[in-house]
């Protein structure tokens, strides 16, 4: 029967890694999407100024160059956030038998058993012991 509530509490405690994991990959999705919103609106205000400025035959000035870093940076943010979604979808859930480090640090070991339970959460998925 023990064995039973272990596997059940597994189950649980795998479910809810999951649900986490998926949480923190739709959030990082939203802000990859902003970032490229942002790119977005930054290039079509370049391409206006670059347009203005072949038509006045001037000069392509000091805002033209402000856009390209600005669509630089947030292009190297792209970068960075498309890894951080592949980092949080390479993760495992890991039992209490096989984790020895905190995989993510929204994760902390239980003092009583050793499982990694969410940070969030007040009493260990595996033996009930309060977290701190």
């Amino acid at each position: 029967m023990s064995n039973l509530f272990g596997r059940l509490r597994k189950g649980a405690s795998k479910t809810a890694f999951e649900a986490d994991k998926l949480m923190r990959v739709r959030k990082a999705e939203g802000e990859l999407a902003q970032i490229r919103k942002d790119i977005d609106a930054l290039q079509e205000r370049l391409g206006e100024i670059t347009y203005l400025n072949y038509v006045h035959n001037e000069p392509q000035g000091q805002d033209s160059v402000d856009y390209i870093e600005k669509i630089s940076a947030l292009e190297q943010q792209v970068t960075t956030k498309q890894e951080e979604i592949s980092n949080i979808q390479a993760e495992t859930f890991e039992t209490s038998e096989t984790t020895s480090t905190p995989v993510d640090p929204n994760y902390a070991k239980c003092p009583n058993c050793g499982k990694m339970n969410p940070a969030n959460v007040k009493f260990c998925a595996e033996c009930g012991t309060k977290l701190s």
